[in-house]
């Protein structure tokens, strides 16, 4: 039986719960302890932060951990500071997030899971450009 492309879209449509433009890969950084931070010097971390994917916490309530550096960047023309941080997730399992094809409904998430093209761990590179809150600028 051949389907027409037509409808192959507006099914694959009807299945998402999730617009692509609202999924997004959130890090909470805060709670991370930094050493003093001086300009253009990186400093190491480490330590086990909570992410959220297509708004959605692990299942397990977990954190993940991560590894990097943070670099204070120098300031140009502005009070507010910027900090590079640059960090790495060694097995991130989009299965704790249950995200991926066995948690999408429709026959487009059952060809999908046939073909293993996306393993189910993996590690993550992320590069962030953090500014300084007006408030806390004001206060130094």
């Amino acid at each position: 039986m051949r389907i027409p492309r037509r409808n192959t879209f507006s099914s694959g449509a009807r299945t998402r719960k999730t617009h692509p433009k609202d999924c997004k890969l959130e890090a909470q950084f805060t709670a991370l302890p930094l050493q003093k931070l001086e300009p253009e010097k990186p400093v190491k971390f480490s330590g086990d932060i909570p992410f959220t994917v297509c708004g959605r916490p692990r299942t397990d309530g977990g954190k993940e951990h991560v590894e990097g550096t943070a670099v204070l960047l120098p300031t140009e023309g502005t009070s507010r500071k910027t900090i590079k941080i640059k960090a790495h997730l060694g097995q991130f399992s989009r299965d704790r997030y249950r995200i991926g094809p066995k948690y999408t409904e429709g026959w487009l998430s059952r060809v999908q899971s046939l073909a293993n093209i996306v393993a189910d761990e993996g590690a993550i590179d992320l590069t962030v450009f953090a500014k300084e809150g007006k408030s806390q600028a004001k206060a130094e």
